[in-house]
């Protein structure tokens, strides 16, 4: 989004009087242009055009505690939270930016076993090829048209389409050139694919000095010190599942 700025009386999100305690420079709150900006940079079928209406939607609502912008990590365990797809941890996987695939949930940011994340493509962008081995997922196409790669062929799916993904079964998301339009989606995965992360060395043992001062032998936090998740939480979360 950096390349793209324009003058600060252009952007409309991060807004101070609305996320007071938070760290706006943060990135988990992207940096969002105005409607009429996007429209003229972007046209309106992109990503950032939508993204842009639904943050100048956001404006005319009150604002709200459940909000994460405004919970921490043990506020979210404890009663909830409210998200949206636009923010979250900046998550570059399967060959994609980390503007535009998301993580909203997982257990690094409170959720016990589910993991929920976004995927907003351009035209003639792609995630590659992969496969979870540990869990199912859920991919909904929130906006726009593209491709979903399932088993052995790539399926065409426009907005309000909903694709299983079973266990093993390889799967992926593309826009193509020749496409009207962008592509937003929605995806869940249940059980979160923890050992993955481990594995993929996305995810390691905290051995820094806090940690062994307060013995602590299955903490983990993310690899990338540059992830720290959604909330503002720590970096690193106790896992299974500890009271």
């Amino acid at each position: 989004m950096s390349a793209t700025l324009t003058a600060l009386e252009n952007i409309i999100w991060p807004d101070p009087s609305r996320v007071p305690n938070w760290d706006l420079r943060g990135p988990a709150i992207p940096t969002v242009e105005s409607v009429s900006v996007c429209m003229e940079k972007y046209g309106p079928n992109d990503w950032r055009t939508w993204r842009a209406q639904y943050f100048e939607n956001r404006l005319e609502l009150p604002d709200d505690p459940y909000r994460y912008e405004n919970s921490n990590f043990q506020e979210a365990r404890d009663r909830g939270l409210l998200a949206n797809l636009w923010t979250g941890t900046p998550f570059p996987v399967y060959g994609m930016s980390g503007e535009s695939s998301r993580l909203i949930l997982y257990p690094l940011t409170g959720s016990f076993q589910q993991q929920v994340q976004s995927a907003a493509l351009h035209r003639g962008e792609s995630a590659d090829i992969h496969s979870q081995y540990h869990s199912e997922t859920i991919i909904v196409v929130w906006y726009g048209q593209g491709e979903v790669y399932l088993y052995d062929s790539w399926v065409p799916v426009t907005a309000d389409d909903l694709v299983y993904v079973p266990v093993g079964c390889p799967m992926a998301w593309r826009v193509p050139e020749s496409s009207p339009m962008d592509m937003v989606l929605f995806i869940v995965t249940a059980p979160v694919p923890f050992d993955e992360y481990i594995k993929t060395n996305l995810v390691v043992l905290d051995k820094s000095e806090t940690a062994e001062k307060l013995q602590w032998n299955a903490v983990w936090k993310w690899a990338d010190p540059g992830v720290t998740g959604l909330l503002g939480n720590p970096d690193y979360y106790r896992y299974p599942y500890q009271r």
